[in-house]
């Protein structure tokens, strides 16, 4: 029972940080004009190192849990 709930908790978390991770990138795509206007070149970086982070987190945790 214990183990069950532990993977349920698991797919809803992976499940959560894809979501936010499309989330973030498509927010950090939308603004990208906005800051490349006022100057700041930077977006695409933290979009791009956003989108890495949870891959890689996603891929932690599903190691994790096998």
């Amino acid at each position: 029972m214990k183990e069950k709930l532990l993977t349920l908790v698991f797919d809803l978390l992976i499940y959560i940080l894809i979501i936010s991770c499309f989330l973030g990138v498509y927010w950090l795509g939308l603004n990208s004009y906005v800051l490349y206007k006022k100057g700041i070149n930077s977006a695409f970086i933290l979009s791009g190192l956003f989108f890495i982070f949870n891959i890689i987190f996603i891929l932690f945790i599903m190691k994790k849990r096998r």
